[in-house]
């Protein structure tokens, strides 16, 4: 799992979900791409996973940090069991400026949300005030200005800020590129005007149809 960590961040697709604890940096991600597109942002309590490793003990060595961390339990072969777990080894620069993480799932094609979900009720958090899973939508048309709202300071939030190294140089210029984009689509798109009002009819009601017996009559 801590070489898929790092595969993931460099651009070789894994079953892997990337995370951040930066809230702003997640703003980013969900604002940079698919200008005008409505962006879907889910987040959780990460109490979530540690009551999960406090009931499964093994599951610690996929958040050990440490330079000689623990050999990682058997993970792929529990696919009955749907398992989502947390991946958070902190290995690589990137990482470490993303303030990322992820999570990975037993299931080759499992929806993460699903699975975050039935975590918090095994822990037996079932009230919405105490929910610790959310899911927020941003209005595509809000996009560019929340991308100019993070590149301001004291944020300074943009692509050369979360990809530190020389192999995402490339990917900088990507998302520089969509961000661009987003950002000049929305103030050159005028806000769409509300349709005029009905005017209403003044023509005089259709009379109705003369049955063909009482015209012969």
């Amino acid at each position: 799992m801590r070489r898929l960590s790092v595969m993931q961040h460099y651009e070789i697709p894994t079953r892997l979900l990337d995370r951040t604890t930066n809230f702003w940096t997640a703003i980013y991600f969900a604002c940079a791409s698919d200008p005008g597109a409505n962006a879907e942002l889910w987040y959780y309590d990460r109490v979530i996973f540690q009551k999960q490793r406090e009931r499964d003990n093994s599951l610690h060595a996929f958040v050990d940090r440490s330079s000689d961390p623990a050999l990682e339990p058997a993970f792929r072969h529990r696919r009955d069991e749907n398992l989502l777990v947390e991946i958070d080894p902190q290995i690589s620069l990137r990482m470490r400026q993303q303030s990322a993480h992820h999570t990975a799932s037993t299931g080759v094609f499992s929806d993460h949300a699903p699975a975050l979900i039935a975590l918090q009720n095994e822990i037996g958090v079932t009230e919405p005030a105490r929910r610790l899973v959310h899911r927020v939508i941003i209005d595509g048309a809000c996009k560019s200005k929340a991308l100019q709202f993070l590149a301001e300071p004291p944020l300074k939030i943009t692509a050369s800020t979360i990809f530190p190294d020389v192999v995402g140089l490339g990917r900088f210029l990507r998302w520089q590129f969509d961000t661009l984009r987003t950002m000049l689509l929305g103030c050159l798109t005028p806000p769409t005007a509300p349709p005029p009002p009905a005017t209403p009819s003044t023509a005089s009601p259709a009379r109705p149809a003369i049955p063909q017996a009482a015209r012969e009559s």
